[in-house]
This record gives C-alpha cells, structure tokens and sequence, in this order.
C-alpha cells in the first residue's frame, strides 16, 4: 500500500505547487508510522465520526498516543468535526471542537493555510 501512496506523493511533488497531501487508511496500518516517508501531509487516524457523544469521546479521547506523530506539516486527522448537527448537547460539541488542539489535526493547526514539502 505504501508504494501507492508513494507514488502519488512523487507526482504531487513534480507539480511544482503547494498541496496538501492527505492519505485515508481509515486508521489502519498505522499510517501515522509511515505517512511522511511517502509525502503525506495528513493522515486519517480512524473510522468515520457519527454525531454522537459515544462516537466523539472513543475517536478524540483514543488520540493521544498519537499526538508525537504530528508536527508542522505533518498532521493527524481524527475525521471532521460534528457541530450543530443535532446529535449532542452544547457541552459535548465545546468539548468536541477543543480536542483537535490535543492532537494538532489540520483543521486547527493551520486553518487552511497548508504547504507541500518540496525538500
């Protein structure tokens, strides 16, 4: 799967443009582990999130262990953000939009600001 990945990383690289290069393994194969060797820029580090304070807390809280797999230009992406969709209450949404800064994912981290590695 790497070599895949790899070579789509090479070819993004050839553009001669910033991109962000996201990989989506589901949170399988621990892509954080290789995501960056292949150009990756963000790496998906689960399933999908549901709007619901079970899915919320067992996707966030299960982040930290991979918080050192993240630094500028490289980011964890525990999937997007459920707010205001209905599913829990104000509190549970405050506490779901703070865990990102736990993990540095791409949506806070650089607020659409993204670069490619040309190096």
């Amino acid at each position: 799967m790497q070599a895949v990945y790899r070579k789509m990383g090479d070819a993004l690289l050839k553009s001669g443009r910033p991109i962000l290069y996201s990989l989506c393994q589901y949170g399988r194969a621990d892509v954080w582990k290789w995501a960056p060797e292949v150009g990756g820029n963000a790496w998906r580090t689960t399933g999908d999130i549901r709007d619901t304070w079970d899915s919320m807390t067992t996707i966030g809280f299960a982040q930290d262990p991979l918080a050192p797999f993240a630094k500028p230009g490289d980011w964890n992406d525990p999937d997007m953000l459920e707010v205001r969709n209905g599913g829990m209450t104000d509190d549970e949404y405050r506490t779901h939009l703070s865990l990102p800064t736990s993990v540095q994912d791409q949506g806070v981290d650089a607020l659409g600001h993204f670069s490619r590695r040309n190096d």
